[in-house]
């Protein structure tokens, strides 16, 4: 009985310690019939955590689920249920936004993670993570280079900071947004490739004070030469989970020890 009562309790503990507080994916329920939203939020509002989808946009813009292997041949795969994610494009000369807020703002022990899928350089794509309307980091695929960190002081991952990120039409790039408090993180990419491995890189920007607490983001696409899928942006696999407090780590390491002593005095 209290063997059985230790697992429970571990049980709980593990569960609670890696929550999701939000997340979403293009395969789920809400987004069966499309992809749509307005200038302001409350459209379409798939999984939780978040409100709902807000769009602003030029003329000939696309927002849709679709495969983001369309991208490249090959392209990249973040697709969740094998064929769905998030796409926007826009035609030249033309601009695309989609942004979402949080159920209440990042904090200590929040960490933000998302999937994106890109081929060419052309225009400028990517995302703002934001507080209120301004933008608080970035990260830019454009002129033909990736750009990461804060606006107008990011690192260039093309050609700076020894990174030599080169062009791949299959790129997968998974970021990270690590908060130990509402104005202070770390920021982490990584490209992944699997028709061109050796150019799998990754980057980490630590200690990044903000200059104001995120509550929401934007992904975008503009001037690029064409709508076609390989300028488009693909997104997926959107989450914010909570980094356990050391306390918590203390909890379940006690909890452990006492299962091995229950399980040592029934042998």
């Amino acid at each position: 009985m209290k063997k059985t009562l230790l697992i429970a309790s571990m049980s709980v503990l593990v569960s609670s310690a890696f929550a999701l507080t939000a997340f979403d994916d293009a395969s789920d329920a809400a987004y069966s019939d499309g992809w749509t939203g307005n200038g302001t939020e409350g459209f379409d509002n798939g999984g939780t955590g978040f409100a709902g989808w807000g769009f602003t946009s030029t003329a000939n813009t696309t927002s849709e689920i679709s495969s983001s292997t369309a991208v490249g041949s090959p392209g990249g795969d973040i697709n969740s249920s094998g064929t769905d994610a998030f796409r926007i494009a826009a035609n030249n000369g033309e601009s695309f936004d989609v942004f979402r807020t949080f159920s209440s703002s990042l904090g200590a022990g929040d960490v933000f993670t998302f999937d994106l899928a890109a081929n060419f350089r052309n225009g400028s794509k990517g995302v703002d993570i934001r507080s209120d309307n301004t933008a608080v980091f970035n990260f830019s695929i454009a002129d033909d280079s990736y750009f990461f960190g804060q606006p107008g002081s990011g690192i260039n991952l093309g050609d700076g900071a020894g990174q030599d990120w080169g062009y791949v039409s299959d790129d997968v790039y998974s970021l990270e947004f690590e908060f130990v408090t509402e104005t202070f993180m770390t920021a982490r990419i990584q490209r992944t490739s699997s028709a061109t491995p050796s150019q799998n890189r990754s980057f980490e920007l630590a200690n990044i004070t903000l200059s104001g607490a995120v509550d929401n983001f934007k992904f975008y696409v503009s001037g690029t030469e064409s709508d076609i899928p390989a300028n488009s942006l693909y997104v997926n696999n959107l989450q914010v989970s909570e980094v356990p407090e050391p306390g918590t780590y203390a909890l379940i390491a006690g909890t452990l020890a006492l299962l091995c002593v229950a399980k040592r005095r029934r042998g």
